[in-house]
């Protein structure tokens, strides 16, 4: 049990804060100044309707955009920028491989809290994440039972006593100039090497487990048995679902003009030899192919296919 403790992320049974405990000048915003839905209005009113929001961020404030980004090989990272002045400051952390995007966004928040501490900017601060669902849990800081829950909780209430800090949803990919930077410095952030190693959730080892599984399927290994037994031939077919559907019914035997009699299987005459049924093996054998062809020169096989007019068979 100690061994799978290390690798999986501690989660308290209890909440860390206490009913006495409270977050005085911390504001939660889940919305933006009117009633916005991502999935169904235009990307220029939510622009627009975000624009609103950070155009009444008072000057003296200091806003800090922040973004994830996750490739299709599992490297996650969390980018933030921080406008102060005429300048700006970039923030890049490269997290734990398969981390899912929901904590790398709660990471993003935490190094933001860092950055004010270590920084000592007790002005009004105002993190804009594009990560709804976040700002959601957060609002309810008194339920927050995870790792790095806890680190937001705990710089909050260190916090919120000597600033005022606000935590604003806006939208993202609406061409917001700084949620583009940050969002750019967190895909940056994907050649980093890894510094920070972290266990991972339950649901984030389950995540992982299926992207390995998805890749070693996707690239199956080179025995012979498994390229003859094997899925996944037809996906690395670079041709549309129709040739993708031929080929595999011809891989499988699975063609259109097979029937049943009897518990027998049955095949149209073939078309080319118009001798006997045009089983998989014989239309093969009608273009001087293999069946290791299919697996090696899949391209081939189709267009020797298509040259003999026999697709109308598979």
């Amino acid at each position: 049990m100690d061994a799978l403790h290390s690798f999986v992320e501690f989660n308290s049974l209890k909440p860390i804060a206490s009913p006495l405990d409270s977050l005085p000048s911390v504001y939660f915003h889940t919305e933006l100044l009117t009633h916005t839905n991502k999935s169904s209005q235009h990307p220029e009113y939510l622009r627009q309707a975000a624009l609103e929001v950070i155009n009444n961020i008072p000057i003296e404030a200091i806003p800090i955009y922040t973004d994830v980004s996750k490739n299709e090989i599992g490297h996650t990272c969390s980018g933030g920028f921080v406008k102060h002045g005429r300048g700006g400051a970039s923030l890049k952390r490269r997290n734990a491989d398969y981390c899912s995007v929901f904590r790398s966004e709660m990471i993003a928040i935490d190094i933001d809290l860092d950055f004010v501490l270590e920084h000592q900017l007790f002005l009004e601060i105002w993190i804009l994440s594009d990560s709804r669902s976040v700002i959601q849990y957060l609002v309810n800081w008194r339920d927050v039972s995870d790792r790095r829950g806890m680190d937001i909780f705990n710089n909050l209430r260190t916090l919120c006593n000597i600033c005022v800090l606000n935590l604003q949803w806006i939208p993202s990919h609406v061409n917001l100039k700084y949620n583009d930077i940050a969002d750019s410095l967190a895909k940056e952030s994907t050649t980093m090497p890894q510094a920070h190693v972290e266990p991972l959730t339950y649901l984030e080892l389950h995540s992982r487990r299926k992207a390995l599984v998805n890749i070693s399927w996707r690239h199956p290994t080179a025995h012979s048995w498994y390229r003859c037994e094997g899925p996944g031939a037809e996906i690395r077919l670079k041709e549309d679902r129709i040739d993708q559907t031929a080929l595999a019914r011809l891989s499988f035997g699975l063609l259109k003009t097979l029937s049943f009699s009897r518990g027998d299987k049955k095949f149209n005459i073939c078309t080319t030899c118009n001798m006997i049924q045009a089983t998989p093996q014989n239309l093969l054998d009608c273009v001087v192919l293999a069946y290791g062809d299919l697996l090696k020169r899949p391209d081939f096989v189709l267009e020797m296919m298509k040259t003999n007019d026999l697709m109308d068979l598979i």
